[in-house]
């Protein structure tokens, strides 16, 4: 016997939940696409592929017929959730395994995965017996990742303020950040329509540091944690599916660095205005369909987005350096973790959803105070022009906390926030300066090396090395570092800073314009840059010379190494240039920069 549950129609495409039950009394729950009802033989293929479920020999075209007018006559219609999260339609916030209201109450799906709300019934496929009642293990059911995003409805969570408190004492003032991030995520399609933007959360720093613990600790307010998606292994298409699972909700994208792909590095700067992947429908015409990006997102690796000052000025970057952990905040992480794994703190965001009306009727103008605040902190005389990019996306997160934290208790207040968030902002807004200006820099060398004015094996050396001795320098002062690349050598720049920065200004003053950058900014930018390797003395050209190290893959340009430029404009000559066995002494030139 066939029994019809539901008919759930979708905008492209339409499938029959059917029971089977043949007459073994052996029973299935099928989800069949209306394309396989059009014919018989197709309708028998998906029976068999789920058991012993067979036609009569006896059966004839027009008894499928007649079997199709009785099923559609009597089946039920509802409507396909295919994006979790919050329905402004509905006015519910859909989890694979139920409905929450703004009033608190819960609807939980059937065993269909149906659940009824107002005048429609909805089809969450994630927890229906369709798909979860399979023994077998050869093969995922394609919605582990939906599954997970679940409300728990059985455990003890934590308030707000002990979960707050907690998150703080394990991820420090990052930890800030953080939680105002992941209340601004859960009114994020609101603040979009304000704004037509939202910013994207960067956890930068070397690893060990609790970059992707936060980043998790974060994902675990909306259920179980899930494994973040990786920008290097992923697909395009994984990606685009994965962020369009979830509105108002957070999603995850580890090992970021400025080395992807340019077309995945412009789709994250997409995801700031909220585009997605744009692709051609098989019709006819030229319509297109639009994979939209309704999720706040949270991007984890050892780099800041400096490869494009615009992409920078869309994230709001957090910076993990080196720190000691006490045995207690071991203690904290533990006991965090460990209440994360059971997805109970998805009970304080189906909580928060009370607040959400007055989250929309007082936004713009609680954003407006915050960004007066955050615009008066922006010290005189920085970079116009990507300022108010970075004020918007500050702000932001203050003025939902602002508005949440005088209706919810949590363990810090706003103006700890804005302390906070204010020196963040500001190290962004120099270090997004300093990469524009080092840009400017590298500019000039590449130029001054191209036209010989920094020549080879006088200003400048360059050497495949496996190994490398230098004197790093920071702020906070110098230390000896040694790299062992192996078989991985690098190719090194050594260059001579003094003449280097000699005919950066000169040429700067040739085509009208000042001097550039100061030598100190130079220094301080150049030391704090990625490619910064070190200080040291060095034989170039016969003379010993202070000479900066740059690891030549980080720069914005290539060169040949000082042996390859030597064949290539002497060939036939011995493989070592005559200057590099120059016994010469040094000279006055051998100043430290």
């Amino acid at each position: 016997t066939i029994r019809p549950v539901m008919m759930v129609l979708g905008s492209q495409e339409a499938n029959c939940l059917v029971e089977l039950k043949n007459s073994r009394g052996d029973r299935a729950t099928v989800e069949i696409s209306t394309d396989s009802m059009t014919e018989l033989g197709p309708f028998k293929k998906v029976l068999l592929s789920k058991g012993n479920f067979l036609f009569d020999e006896a059966t004839k075209p027009f008894h499928f017929i007649r079997m199709q007018r009785w099923l559609f006559d009597n089946i039920r219609h509802c409507y396909p959730l295919t994006t979790l999260g919050w329905n402004e339609r509905g006015q519910f916030y859909a989890w694979a395994n139920g409905l929450s209201l703004p009033d608190g109450s819960f609807k939980p799906v059937d065993e269909y995965g149906i659940v009824e709300q107002g005048d429609h019934k909805f089809f969450l496929p994630a927890y229906s017996s369709v798909h979860v009642n399979h023994p077998g293990d050869d093969s995922g059911n394609g919605y582990e990742n939906m599954r997970s995003f679940a409300l728990d409805r059985v455990g003890q969570a934590p308030t707000l303020r002990e979960w707050s408190e907690l998150f703080v004492q394990v991820h420090g003032t990052n930890g800030m950040v953080g939680v105002a991030f992941y209340l601004a995520c859960l009114y994020r399609s609101r603040i979009f329509q304000l704004f037509d933007v939202f910013p994207l959360l960067n956890l930068f720093g070397p690893p060990g540091l609790g970059k992707s613990f936060m980043a998790i600790s974060l994902a675990a307010m909306f259920g179980e944690p899930r494994k973040p998606f990786n920008l290097h292994e992923g697909t395009d298409v994984g990606l685009f599916r994965r962020i369009a699972q979830k509105r108002d909700a957070v999603e995850v994208l580890e090992e970021f660095n400025n080395m992807i792909h340019p077309k995945r590095f412009q789709a994250l700067k997409n995801f700031y205005d909220g585009s997605g992947r744009e692709k051609g429908q098989k019709t006819t015409d030229n319509r297109t369909t639009t994979t939209r990006v309704e999720t706040g997102i949270v991007m984890v690796g050892q780099q800041q987005p400096t490869q494009d000052a615009a992409m920078f000025s869309r994230v709001i970057s957090l910076n993990f350096g080196p720190r000691d952990f006490s045995p207690e905040q071991v203690s904290n992480a533990r006991r965090l973790k460990a209440i994360e794994g059971t997805g109970v703190l998805s009970r304080l965001t189906a909580g928060l959803l009370q607040h959400r009306e007055v989250v929309c009727q007082q936004f713009l103008t609680t954003y407006d105070a915050m960004a007066a605040r955050l615009r008066d902190a922006v010290p005189a005389g920085a970079p116009r022009n990507v300022s108010p990019r970075l004020v918007k996306n500050n702000a932001i997160l203050l003025a939902t906390f602002d508005i949440i934290s005088q209706r919810e208790e949590l363990s810090f207040s706003l103006e700890d926030l804005y302390q906070v968030i204010t020196r963040t902002m500001v190290n962004q807004l120099y270090s997004i300066a300093q990469e524009d200006d080092l840009a400017g820099w590298w500019d000039q060398i590449d130029f001054a090396i191209s036209k010989n004015d920094l020549r080879y094996d006088h200003e400048i050396h360059v050497e495949m090395e496996s190994m490398l001795d230098a004197d790093y320098a920071t702020d906070a002062g110098t230390k000896k570092r040694a790299y062992n690349w192996g078989s991985a050598a690098r190719k090194v720049l050594y260059l001579h800073m003094n003449v280097a920065y000699q005919i950066y200004s000169q040429n700067l003053r040739k085509t009208g314009r000042d001097n550039g950058m100061p030598r100190s900014s130079i220094q301080h930018y150049l030391r704090g840059s990625e490619a910064y390797l070190g200080e040291k003395a060095k034989k170039i050209g016969g003379k010993t010379r202070r000479v900066y190290c740059f690891d030549l893959s980080k720069l914005p340009f290539d060169l040949e190494t000082s042996d390859e430029r030597y064949r290539h404009q002497m060939p036939g000559l011995p493989d070592v240039p005559p200057s590099r066995n120059s016994s010469s002494g040094s000279s006055d030139e051998d100043l430290p920069y």
